[in-house]
C-alpha cells in the first residue's frame, strides 16, 4: 500500500472527513478542493496537513467553487510556496477589503 500512496501525484479533497485520514502522499504536486470552505485555510498550517501532503511538493491547486474569498487564497498560497498554477473557479472580494488585503504582510509574502 505504501508504494501505491508514493506513486499518487494528485489528491483531490471532496469533504473534510477525508482531509486527515491518517495516510500520507509524499509526492504529490496537484491538490484539488472541489468543495471549498472557509477553515480549509486553517488546515493547510496544521502539523497534521503537512504529514499528509508536503505543501513544499506543490506545484498545482484548484479551487472549484464560487465562495473562495481572495483573503483565504492567500492565506492557503502562504504555506505553498511552489506553486506555479492556481485555478480558481471564482474570488470573492470588495473593493475594500483587496486594499487592506494589499497593506497586509500576507499579501507582500505571498
Amino acid at each position: 500500500m505504501d508504494s501505491i500512496l508514493r506513486s499518487v501525484c494528485t489528491v483531490i479533497i471532496q469533504n473534510e472527513n477525508e482531509l486527515f485520514c491518517g495516510k500520507s502522499f509524499p509526492n504529490v504536486t496537484e491538490l484539488t478542493l472541489p468543495k471549498y470552505y472557509s477553515h480549509y485555510s486553517k488546515w493547510f498550517a496544521s502539523d497534521d496537513f503537512h504529514r499528509m501532503i508536503p505543501l513544499s511538493n506543490l506545484t498545482k491547486l484548484s479551487i472549484d467553487t464560487n465562495h473562495v474569498k481572495l483573503h483565504h487564497v492567500l492565506d492557503i498560497l502562504f504555506h505553498m510556496p511552489n506553486i506555479y498554477t492556481l485555478i480558481c473557479t471564482s474570488v470573492k472580494s470588495l473593493a475594500k477589503q483587496i486594499l487592506s488585503l494589499e497593506e497586509s504582510e500576507i499579501f507582500r509574502l505571498v
